[in-house]
């Protein structure tokens, strides 16, 4: 009885704290393409998908770097799209699922996919507060296109 009523205390607070927060990481990849074609190059994106839990948060993306590399915004291509609908936005007012989609310049390509340490922080600013997100996990993949 002791270890039911420990189990529904953990749960309960597992569910209170996870509810508390408004962006959840679902998936981090970075997600290297290999062209058919053997003149054309290899290149590497990273991929976020991330969830918003709240409406009305109004999350706007204000900087994106990998601190590691020193690679800073000027030297990325992102955008966000909203999986629900597929529609690429510029920032966030509903709940929902969202991919975060980073890809460096043409001339930082090799760099990236050859480096281990990749670490991306992305400041935001939500509801006119500012925050930084730091992820530096990922799960590498590769795919072929013919």
């Amino acid at each position: 009885m002791k270890y039911a009523s420990l189990m529904i205390t953990f749960l309960l607070l597992c569910t209170f704290l996870s509810c508390k927060e408004e962006i959840i990481l679902v998936s981090s990849v970075k997600e290297i393409t290999i062209p058919g074609r053997s003149d054309e190059n290899q290149f590497v994106q990273y991929k976020l998908q991330f969830e918003v839990a709240k409406d009305g948060q109004n999350i706007q993306i204000e900087d994106i770097t990998f601190p590691m590399l020193d690679i800073k915004k000027e030297k990325l291509r992102f955008d966000i799209m909203a999986v629900s609908s597929n529609l690429i936005i510029t920032n966030i007012i509903e709940k929902g699922t969202y991919i975060l989609n980073i890809r460096p310049d043409d001339e930082l390509q090799n760099q990236m996919i050859t480096a281990k340490n990749d670490e991306i922080i992305i400041s935001i600013v939500r509801n006119n507060k500012a925050e930084q997100i730091k992820i530096s996990s990922f799960v590498e993949k590769t795919k072929r296109i013919r």
